[in-house]
């Protein structure tokens, strides 16, 4: 009988955490989802717990982060049938009726470059800006249209 090397038995210990809840998940789209990080969700949880009612702040609009790459191969696009800044920034691609984006009178294509004084280079700084705003409070808003600051 030949021998054999032994190859002794691993025990793999994984500490499993929730780090976000879902939301939502396209079935059609490789798997991509939408998630509710775990300490918003905690947050919210105490909250509720204790009989308060939760509230936070919005805009009232779809977004997109937009890179100057992104806009020159749009721009370049001969079917586009619009010409996008060539800059960092959350490209406005909806306004909801009867939100505070559009009574500030934000328009579909805006390109947000500043909020609340802070510089936005993508669609997550703008959320980040927002979430952390008080319900109610103005925001300030530099953005570009058609070309125009």
């Amino acid at each position: 009988m030949a021998a054999r090397a032994l190859k002794p038995v691993r025990r793999v210990e994984a500490r499993l955490q929730v780090i976000g809840i879902n939301t939502a998940i396209r079935a059609n789209a490789a798997g991509i989802g939408f998630a509710i990080p775990i300490d918003t969700a905690s947050k919210a949880m105490r909250e509720l717990a204790v009989g308060r009612r939760i509230a936070h702040a919005y805009l009232g609009i779809s977004m997109s982060s937009l890179t100057p790459d992104a806009a020159a191969q749009n721009n370049a696009d001969p079917n586009s049938n619009v010409v996008l800044p060539e800059s960092y920034g959350a490209l406005v691609l909806a306004v909801a009726p009867e939100t505070p984006a559009a009574k500030a009178g934000l328009r579909k294509f805006d390109l947000l470059v500043e909020l609340d004084g802070k510089i936005v280079r993508n669609a997550a700084d703008a959320q980040k800006i927002v979430d952390g705003a008080s319900v109610g409070k103005s925001l300030t808003v530099k953005l570009v249209r058609q070309g125009k600051t």
